[in-house]
């Protein structure tokens, strides 16, 4: 996936508002921010519980941002 604006994905309201939070808008931000802290700190995010973690997760796995060994983190 080429560098794509958050609010142009699959991502539910919910998820896109939680990573703009975070100060995420981009694919390229969102792979950046995992290869750093990995997948597992978005939890620590208000209201980024676990099914919107399981959704972006699967994001991830999907659209290939990141290899499978980075999102064990």
């Amino acid at each position: 996936m080429k560098n794509t604006l958050i609010k142009n994905t699959t991502l539910s309201i919910r998820c896109i508002n939680c990573l703009h939070a975070a100060d995420i808008n981009t694919t390229v931000e969102l792979t950046a921010h995992i290869e750093k802290f990995g997948i597992s700190d978005f939890v620590k995010f208000r209201h980024f519980g676990s099914k919107t973690f399981d959704e972006l997760k699967k994001f991830v796995e999907e659209n290939k941002l990141m290899s499978k060994l980075c999102l064990c983190k």
